[in-house]
């Protein structure tokens, strides 16, 4: 009798009855669900130092003054270097800061090791030194003294525009990213998938800067009610709601949000507050674990909760007719979409869909072989641009497929979507790019990546050392390093192709590799170093570097999805017979070239000469 009795209960709760353990338990699901993505959105959160401090210890652990990346985590300045140096600058200490800053600059600078967080040589290492030992503060107040010539009147514009920078930064980075946390959380809780190119929603519809206004107001109210303590505690829980009124609806105004959370958390500030309380055992976890378990699980259990949470105040809302409560409107951030209406809206891709699978180009088991794996193309050119239309448009329906089978967020039944960019309402993904290339394609190209690498390293030492050098270890015109590894992107990465974030670790992985191993076989078989990384951040060996690795993965991702498609189109309109001479003519030059260098190596100053740099940095 007693357990019905509970079931009878239990089927007459109200929809909008608080369920403390069935909010935490859709929570849970929807964190496993969305693992991966929760769990990016949150480290954004924790590495900017934006909400759940104690997980910033991770982040802002160091090794004394000498730390290359102190509080990166929270975002604040370290104890010492940049700390102080901000302060005697404010405090109009000028010429004591300038030579403590450049003192420590010329430390970090003098340096010369094989440790991988090298920190005296390189693009990386300038930028770190500059920041953590206040160099560019300094470089900034100076500037300012040049100008004013007046110590107070530097002392004062210098504490402004460092006050305009940090609260610029706070304003239209740090607010915003916290709201489309709260929206990929809203998302992932209703569908299967969230899509990367939805973290860039408020941007897409023009409402970033009234998101960061409205989070910004709700903040400066909640400290002025601070001020009187109880009032504080109070307006925590009845402004609550309003990071996820805007995820919801972006083009609400800041004193509207305010006022529909204050609304909405009428009578359920208290369980709000014992809410919090249950999650008191995660608090004590993560101090015990010095933020290890928030960083794994806790900061997104946390967010994914209070989520829950804003969908049963929300459905209280509605229910108990809370005025502007209308304002709610995205219903599909909340559940699917009706099939009907899901095709109707999408349409073109039905249709797009019906045309790739009615349509078809043969193509031999053993050419499928090398497009799918490789990307290479042998055929004639005429079936290659057939098979090419139809894999674009079947590219564009796998990418809204997801939406049309309601596994995804539709963003074309949003009430804003009339005010995108054109280029978000487009599909997703750049046609282009998905395509095959013809082995004389790949040659041609080959030539042209290693001639823009060489232009590229020649530019730079004659802007860096105002002298012309013929970089790399052959004489022609060419670094066939760059033209390796560009065609090796293209060919061994092909798979990727779809997934920007793979295609971009694939390219500074096989890149990393290609340096590497090039380095290595030079100096085996040359008994010297063309490059020599040691004393760069990040760097392995001497042989590949942080910054290098950075710069060639996004530059195989400029490769993969624009200057390879530009330069196939361009060397599509070549006939044949005159592509294939191109190509002997420039490999009959290579061939040359490169058994000449072998008995005659391009070296010299710039080339192979570190101006004793290297040497004497090993013999320290």
């Amino acid at each position: 009798m007693e357990e019905e009795a509970k079931k009878k209960k239990k089927e007459k709760r109200p929809v909008h009855e608080f369920d403390r353990k069935g909010i935490k338990k859709k929570a849970h699901a929807n964190v496993r669900s969305h693992y991966v993505l929760l769990l990016f959105v949150c480290l954004v959160l924790i590495f900017i130092g934006l909400e759940y401090h104690t997980a910033t210890t991770i982040f802002n652990s160091t090794d004394g003054s000498d730390s290359a990346i102190s509080t990166a985590g929270s975002g604040a300045l370290s104890k010492s270097g940049a700390g102080d140096v901000f302060t005697s600058l404010v405090e109009g200490r000028f010429s004591e800061t300038d030579k403590e800053a450049s003192k420590e600059m010329k430390k970090h600078e003098g340096k010369v090791d094989d440790a991988v967080l090298g920190r005296s040589r390189g693009a990386f290492a300038s930028i770190v030194n500059g920041f953590t030992s206040g160099y560019f503060a300094v470089q900034i107040a100076k500037g300012i003294m040049n100008l004013s010539k007046s110590k107070d009147v530097t002392t004062l514009l210098f504490a402004i525009l460092m006050f305009i920078a940090f609260f610029g930064i706070w304003l239209f980075i740090k607010l915003p990213i916290s709201a489309v946390t709260r929206r990929v959380f809203l998302e992932a809780r209703t569908y299967k998938k969230v899509p990367m190119h939805h973290l860039v929603f408020f941007q897409s519809v023009h409402r970033w800067r009234r998101v960061s206004l409205s989070l910004a107001y709700e903040y400066i109210l909640e400290v002025l009610w601070w001020l009187t303590i109880i009032g504080g505690m109070i307006k925590v829980y009845s402004y609550m709601m309003v990071p996820y009124i805007v995820a919801e609806n972006p083009d609400i105004k800041p004193r509207e949000a305010l006022n529909l959370s204050r609304k909405m958390m009428y009578g359920h500030k208290w369980e709000a507050f014992v809410l919090d309380l249950s999650m008191l055992p995660w608090e004590l976890l993560s101090f015990v674990t010095l933020g290890v378990s928030d960083l794994i699980y806790g900061v997104p259990y946390r967010i994914a909760v209070k989520s829950e949470y804003y969908g049963h105040i929300r459905t209280c809302a509605k229910l108990d007719n809370v005025p502007n409560a209308e304002r709610l409107d995205d219903i599909y951030l909340f559940e699917p979409a009706d099939k009907e209406l899901l095709w109707k809206k999408y349409m073109d891709i039905t249709s797009t869909e019906e045309y790739v699978n009615s349509h078809s180009v043969e193509v031999q088991p053993w050419q499928r072989f090398f497009i799918r794996n490789f990307g290479i193309w042998l055929g004639s050119t005429e079936q290659k641009n057939e098979y090419q239309k139809l894999e674009s448009m079947r590219f564009q329906v796998e990418k809204e497929k997801d939406v049309v089978n309601g596994d995804a967020y539709p963003t074309r039944l949003n009430k804003l979507y009339d005010s995108m960019d054109k280029e978000a309402k487009d599909l997703e993904g750049t046609v282009s790019a998905f395509r095959c290339y013809t082995v004389w394609s790949l040659i041609l190209m080959f030539f042209a990546f290693s001639l823009v690498g060489w232009l590229w390293e020649v530019s730079l030492h004659l802007i860096t050392d105002g002298v012309f050098v013929n970089r790399g270890t052959m004489h022609g015109p060419w670094l066939p390093i760059y033209g390796y590894g560009g065609i090796y992107i293209l060919i061994f990465l092909n798979r990727l192709r779809k997934n920007v974030f793979a295609e971009f670790i694939g390219a500074v992985v096989l890149s990393g590799f290609v340096e590497y191993m090039s380095s290595l076989y030079l100096e085996m078989t040359q008994g010297m170093r063309w490059w020599d990384y040691t004393g760069y951040f990040l760097n392995l060996n001497g042989r590949i570097c942080g910054e290098g690795l950075l710069v060639f993965g996004l530059g195989g991702l400029a490769i993969v999805y624009l200057l390879a498609p530009l330069l196939d189109s361009q060397f599509s309109k070549i006939k044949n017979r005159q592509a294939i001479a191109a190509c002997l003519i420039l490999l009959a030059a290579f061939n040359i070239d490169g058994i000449y260098t072998k008995s005659h190596p391009n070296v010299g100053k710039g080339i192979t000469d570190y101006g004793g740099y290297v040497e004497a940095g090993r013999e320290k």
